[in-house]
């Protein structure tokens, strides 16, 4: 009766080999293959411990942040999908930081937004915003030079307040 135990053991095995083992950028395609059957093996058979694990990642969500923070390399900047490190260290640090990410979304990521920013706050003029900052993101940033593609995006808030607030 502990399916549960499945998943953990496809995260454990899907991130540890990646700690342990190089993987060039060619691998690329594989990446969202792990992750397709990290979230099928969760989808179906659950992971142990879910919900308790879930509640204390998003209560303690500032702790999580902070050691995210203090495992990032220092000075360490770029893709890590287009150029993985090399060396282990570097690796186990970048791929222990997505485990946490993964994992967090996996058991806490229904509570990662509340109701109440749409409901009380009336910020529902951000599903707009952020759809269309997913469709038009790349065109702008192809098309307007640096700072003003930034502005131009950021911008986009006002006008979607407006259009959803307006009679």
């Amino acid at each position: 009766k502990r399916e549960g135990l499945t998943a953990w053991a496809v995260l454990l095995n899907t991130y540890g080999h990646r700690m342990l083992f190089y993987r060039s950028n060619d691998e690329r395609p594989f990446h969202g293959l792990d992750l397709m059957t990290i979230a099928l093996t969760c989808y179906y058979l659950g992971i142990w411990h879910r919900r308790k694990l879930g509640k204390y990642l998003i209560r303690y969500w500032f702790l999580v942040l902070g050691i995210c923070g203090l495992l990032w390399p220092v000075g360490l900047h770029g893709r890590m999908d287009e150029d993985p490190p090399k060396d282990l260290a570097t690796r186990a640090r970048v791929n222990c930081l997505e485990f946490i990410f993964v994992l967090v979304w996996l058991t806490g990521g229904e509570r990662l937004v509340q109701k109440e920013i749409f409901t009380e706050d009336r910020l529902d003029f951000l599903n707009e915003w952020s759809l269309i900052l997913f469709l038009v993101h790349k065109a702008v940033h192809i098309l307007i030079a640096p700072p003003f593609n930034w502005i131009f995006l950021v911008g986009l808030i006002p006008v979607c307040y407006l259009r959803r607030n307006m009679p």
